[in-house]
């Protein structure tokens, strides 16, 4: 007797349910937006091979880490300003007799500093684990597959 069974032993893909002629249709539309694709990445890398202009130097380990750093701020801050305005806006929807005494003035540069300060924060966080890593020794990378 077939009794409970909890464990999925085969599954079907479903694509496109479309005809023949559709499918070959985009097909061709996919193969030619990817052509394209790999043309002006090929186009890129030649204008900047031949280009003498553009320094050889790479950027330093002290600017690349201000960049991420400052990548990382700015990013977690606009996260977290993201955050404070949808509470702002569920204020000003469910509560709006008490609107004008959740959210002022001071309430709301307090949020921003603290905006601001947590995205610091957790991009000093980040940036310090990063700098922990060591980027000197194997050049063997373990395939764990």
């Amino acid at each position: 007797m077939g009794g409970n069974q909890t464990v999925v032993t085969e599954f079907i893909l479903l694509g496109f349910c479309l005809g023949p002629r559709i499918q070959i249709l985009l097909f061709g539309l996919f193969c030619l937006s990817y052509t394209f694709t790999l043309l002006e990445n090929r186009a890129i890398l030649g204008l900047i091979s031949l280009d003498s202009r553009i320094p050889a130097k790479p950027i330093s380990f002290a600017g690349c880490m201000k960049q991420t750093f400052l990548f990382l701020t700015f990013t977690y801050a606009e996260c977290l300003l993201l955050a404070v305005l949808s509470y702002e806006q569920y204020v000003a929807l469910c509560h709006p007799l008490q609107y004008s005494v959740i959210v002022s003035w001071s309430i709301c540069i307090t949020l921003v500093v603290i905006s601001w300060a947590g995205g610091s924060l957790l991009a000093l966080v980040h940036v310090g684990l990063v700098l922990r890593l060591l980027f000197c020794g194997l050049h063997e990378i373990n395939h764990f597959f």
